[in-house]
């Protein structure tokens, strides 16, 4: 599955993709969050890593799709989709 959003920080790879009905965190490789979200217009997966705070924010409004990938707190990566 292709990344949504995606970057690296302090040699760490992270992305976050949506398969189905789940959405995933990954960093280098492994899952670290994930969540079914079939169901949500709105939700936030969250991984620590060599004690750096990961975060992936989706949001789907009636105007489009929003994401952020941040790692603790900078800014790595955005997308918006209308």
């Amino acid at each position: 599955t292709t990344p949504l959003v995606q970057g690296n920080f302090e040699g760490l790879n992270v992305f976050a993709v949506i398969r189905g009905d789940k959405a995933e965190l990954v960093i280098n490789g492994f899952v670290c969050d994930e969540l079914d979200v079939s169901y949500l217009n709105e939700f936030q997966l969250r991984a620590f890593v060599n004690d750096i705070d990961f975060t992936f924010d989706f949001k789907e409004t009636e105007s489009g799709k929003v994401m952020y990938l941040y790692a603790d707190n900078e800014l790595l990566d955005s997308l918006g989709l209308s």
